[in-house]
Order: structure tokens, then sequence, then C-alpha cells
């Protein structure tokens, strides 16, 4: 191994991707097709979304006649994010059969198997490996997906070992033992779709305890206190007051959901519908066709509105733009309203929302906010959906593609699901 590169990939752990850089090509200078340094600016990339780039380094750190498994198995990561599955496969089984058991190379595998619906044969793939934590996250997730919840809630706590959350804090973790005199402080985890997902549980939290506080994300304070008058909401932890805390993924497993039929999956999110202007007899639909571009799945998830112009050529639909954010204007093309223009957060989309008969979204917090408030969804989504379409809600239509960022499939779903709609008709 040359001398540098221990102190490069140091730098990589710590987050200093720039400083590691550097090291990885000072190394390259002086040992040209160094597979360990091209296997670190594969992960470089990665990290940066760059899969074009990782690709390309990558195919050069491994030779037929001398495989480097570490970066056949981030090359089976680069197909997996950009949705092509079966490349996914076919290079992780490059890198077993250099390396059998290598852990990246199974999970890997196993998170494409998933993906082409062989649920069965990535268990089996994630099983082996499953003392990785990223291994038994996605066999969690797995397990979720199929519905299955005995297995895949506790299995999911592994994520905490990539999202710490409470470390530090002055009161104990709560674990689901009945506390009824007690201040019991919520915390967020990661994104505002998870924070959705979960905040069913926030009323019957405050059934349970003398006071619920919790923490929310910015854009869904107003909705959260609006979610329940019980509820306290706090935008930082200084102005909490509370006695244990727990955070919003171990909600379900703390209140002992255990089957589908546990979860509650009645609305409840609601909100005044804004003041619109008087229908003209055209069904009113929402759509939202891009989430958060520095989500690691952007490149299969969000699509430009342009890919869905034969859904907006529909003359009896009257769209509405849910999107806000970089791709907004594109709504201007094609003659959509933009009601959210001057929307201040999720509260007044929630608002819009209401006034909808029908949303249509590819995977993102808009899909999750109409769900939750019980307007029908069609949830366009990569071909590895998301593990809580449909089952963790009563009225979503799942839309997945057929192949990677192939969006005509998901289309056709959603004008049968349209079609069957008596107000469509």
């Amino acid at each position: 191994m040359h001398e540098r590169l221990p102190h490069a990939r140091a730098q990589f752990e710590r987050g200093d991707h720039a400083a590691a850089e550097r090291e990885a090509r000072a190394v390259l200078r002086d040992q040209e097709g160094n597979p360990a340094a091209l296997d670190l600016l594969g992960r470089i990339h990665i990290e940066r979304r760059e899969y074009a780039e990782a690709q390309e380094v990558l195919l050069h750190a491994s030779h037929p006649m001398h495989p480097f498994p570490d970066a056949l198995a981030r090359l089976a990561t680069v197909c997996n994010r950009t949705g092509r599955h079966e490349a996914a496969i076919k290079v992780a089984d490059l890198a077993l059969v250099a390396e059998p058991g290598h852990a990246d190379a199974l999970i890997e595998s196993g998170i494409a198997m998933r993906a082409l619906g062989q649920f069965a044969h990535a268990k089996d793939a994630l099983v082996q490996a499953r003392e990785h934590p990223r291994a038994a996250l996605a066999l969690a997730e797995t397990h979720l997906r199929e519905g299955d919840l005995e297995r895949g809630l506790p299995l999911f706590e592994k994520r905490r070992v990539f999202r710490p959350v409470g470390a530090g804090l002055p009161a104990p973790e709560w674990h689901g033992e009945p506390q009824p005199a007690s201040r019991l402080l919520v915390l967020p985890e990661s994104g505002l779709s998870d924070f959705l997902l979960m905040s069913r549980f926030l009323p019957i939290l405050a059934d349970r305890f003398a006071r619920v506080v919790v923490l929310a994300p910015g854009p869904l304070a107003r909705l959260v206190q609006a979610l329940d008058p019980r509820l306290e909401v706090v935008r930082s932890l200084p102005d909490a007051r509370y006695d244990l805390w727990t955070c919003t993924g171990s909600l379900p497993l703390r209140l002992g959901v255990r089957r589908l039929q546990d979860l509650p999956t009645s609305p409840w999110i609601r909100a005044e519908a804004e003041d619109v202007p008087a229908r003209d007899g055209r069904v009113r639909i929402g759509i939202n066709w891009a989430g958060d571009p520095a989500h690691p799945l952007d490149a299969v998830r969000s699509a430009p509105l342009k890919s869905f112009a034969p859904l907006l050529d529909v003359r009896e639909i009257e769209w509405v733009s849910l999107h806000r954010g970089a791709r907004a204007d594109e709504a201007k093309g094609f003659g959509i309203a933009r009601p959210l223009e001057q929307a201040a957060d999720f509260l007044d989309t929630a608002r819009v929302v209401a006034g909808l008969d029908f949303v249509v979204s590819t995977d993102s917090a808009v899909a999750h906010l109409a769900a939750a408030m019980g307007v029908k969804t069609c949830v366009m989504s990569a071909q590895d959906a998301r593990w809580c379409w449909p089952h963790w809600y009563a009225d979503v239509t799942l839309c997945p593609q057929r192949e990677a960022a192939n969006w005509n499939g998901p289309m056709s779903d959603v004008a049968g699901a349209l079609l069957a709609e008596p107000a469509a008709a």
C-alpha cells in the first residue's frame, strides 16, 4: 500500500473529501492505476453524487486478471443508485467470486434483487452480511417492504448506527414503558418525508403522556402544532423541558406495532382548503415531479416536468403544481397553476392539497403529506420503491418504474388509476 493512502482514507472518514481527493491523486501520480487510490476516488465521487465520474474511476480500479473487490462493490453501488439493478448484481457477483462473503457486495446484491422483486434472494444475500449494520438496515427495509413489521421494525433500529440521535441528552431514552406522568420529547431523525410518515403516532403519544414535546423541522412546525392542540412544538432543544426522549423512527416499535393492522391509517393531518377559483367541471389534480436534489437516489426519483407531458395534455384535468424549489419554473411552460409560490411552509401546502381531488407525485414529502391527509395519491417511484408504499397509507396507488428513470410505466399506471375514479370519467 502506498504510504499516503492511510492518511487519505482517514481524511475521507473525517468528511474532508477535498483533502482526501488531493492525496489520492498524488498517489496516482506516483503509481498510475493504483486500485486502492482509484477506489477512494470512486467513494468520493459517490458521496458527491457524481455517478458518471465514480463509474469511470471504479472501472479502472479492477482488472479481470486482478479484480479489486472493494471497487467492484462500489461500482455495484453506483449501478443501484442509478437504477441499473441487473448490472449491480453482475458486478457484485464478480466481487464475490474474488472475495466470497464480501459484505458490501452482498449488500448491493441484496438491494438490487429487492428492487427487482426478488425478495427471497435479497434476504438470503443480506442475511449473509447481517453483522454489517448496513446489511441489517437493508434487511429491515426488505422485511418492511413486504409488510413484515414483526421482523422489520426491531431490525430497523440499526439505522441509528448511521444517524445517531439523542446522544448527550440529560434524560433517558423511552423504550415503550408506561410513563403517564412524564414529559416526552420526540426528536426528528432525517428528512421531512420520514417525519410526516411517523407523525401519525404523535396524537397517540399525547394520550399516554402528561405532555409531548416535539422538536419539529421548521417547514413542518406549524403543521405539527395544528395536528393536535396537546402537542408542544419547539424549534430548538434549549426550549424543551422533558423527562424522557425518543426519536420518530422508533415510535411504531415503542408503541407496540407488530402487524400492518396495528398501523393507524385513517387521515390524521387536516387543513382548511384555501380559496380557489370556481371549478370549470374538470378534475383538480396536484402534481409534484421532483424531490430533494441532494438525495442519493434523486437520479431515479425525480424528473423534469416534461417527462410527464402525456399526462399534462389530458384536457379533462386541471393540473396544479405542488413543487417548490429549483424546478418550480418548469410549470410555466405547461400553463400549470402555481399556488405555492408564496407558501411559507407545509401548512400552506396542506391548504392547497385540501382543495384537490387527487395528487400525483414522485416519492417526496408532498406525497406523504397528501396521503396523510387522505387525499387519493399516486406515487411514481423508482423500481426499488420505498418500504412504506403503499402499506402505511390507506389511499395510495404505487406506480413504480419498470426500468431506470423511464417514467412511461408509472404514467400508464397513473392514467389507469385516474380512469378508475368516477370523477375522472
